[in-house]
């Protein structure tokens, strides 16, 4: 797992996402969330927020697809407006209430599921990585 990097205005950079599709979503134990991505060539990556104190996925449906991934820090997403609305709305969260080291992270579609988490990293796995279920 690779920590994410972004441009100046939180979108992140560096793997194929745009157009891409969110096949899955995994909450797991710990505040540890997965999202498995898959992009329009059809590679797939696991994108995993860990320490995740609030989370929010509204509208998830078969082919969701992938507009923009965007992480913000604390200070950062309190200063944007939109970002600052969709905490109090989605998370009932003042952004002036974030910890000075959380990130606020977004999965914007153009079709589908919206997310929208408060955690303290975003990773990205190498290519090829799937979320699979364990267990019978």
């Amino acid at each position: 797992m690779t920590r994410v990097t972004c441009d100046e205005n939180g979108l992140v950079r560096g793997f194929s996402y745009h157009d891409g599709f969110l096949d899955g979503v995994l909450v797991g134990n710990g505040g540890v969330v997965n999202l498995a991505l898959r992009a329009q060539s059809g590679e797939r990556r696991v994108l995993t927020l860990t320490g995740v104190t609030s989370l929010s996925v509204d509208a998830f449906r078969e082919g969701n697809i992938v507009l923009n991934l965007r992480v913000l820090p604390a200070t950062t997403a309190a200063a944007d407006a939109e970002i600052a609305q969709l905490l109090a709305d989605r998370l009932y969260l003042a952004p002036a209430s974030l910890a000075p080291s959380a990130v606020v992270f977004r999965l914007e579609s153009s079709f589908g599921a919206e997310v929208l988490a408060v955690c303290a990293e975003v990773e990205i796995s190498d290519a090829g990585s799937t979320l699979t279920p364990t267990g019978a």
